[in-house]
């Protein structure tokens, strides 16, 4: 968390500008899901390795998300602590 008030901001805004490129990026995994879906329906000769990697890019985006939303509630505690 910031040591102070303007760190804990300077922090929080970019915390808040990650949110967007979260949103973006979550979109493209949700793309790459149907896309995915689509040629596994469609008996991909490697479908196995598909579903594999997709999953794992969904556990991968679970957990920055999760990294973002703690830092994001630890920057806000830090700043209401120094107001």
């Amino acid at each position: 968390t910031g040591a102070n008030q303007s760190s804990a901001e300077v922090h929080l805004r970019r915390v808040v500008a990650l949110e967007s490129e979260l949103g973006k990026f979550e979109s493209e995994v949700d793309r790459l899901r149907k896309l995915s879906d689509a040629m596994v329906n469609e008996h991909h000769f490697d479908s196995t390795q598909l579903t594999s990697r997709q999953a794992n890019l969904e556990k991968m985006f679970e957990t920055l998300h999760g990294e973002w939303h703690r830092r994001r509630s630890q920057l806000l505690d830090a700043s209401r602590y120094y107001n």
